[in-house]
């Protein structure tokens, strides 16, 4: 069985995304709704380990993304 979790549409369409030049729009809702799950964690229960675990992932792949965004940028000036 899979959980999909609030924020995962949100990194599915970043790391789904293909036009490189409005991908970091993605990232960045992405990352909000991670941090904003996350700041509900702090308020109560802190998640499951699993969910954890996939914000873990998300969060660094998400990182990851951004690096290669900006190094694409700098290849288009």
């Amino acid at each position: 069985m899979t959980t999909e979790y609030g924020w995962e549409k949100l990194y599915q369409a970043a790391v789904l995304k293909t036009d490189w030049s409005d991908v970091e729009e993605h990232i960045q809702a992405a990352e909000s709704a991670i941090s904003q799950r996350l700041h509900e964690f702090a308020l109560n229960y802190g998640g499951t380990p699993e969910e954890n675990l996939a914000i873990t992932k998300a969060v660094t792949a998400l990182d990851s993304m951004r690096k290669d965004v900006a190094a694409w940028k700098l290849k288009q000036r």
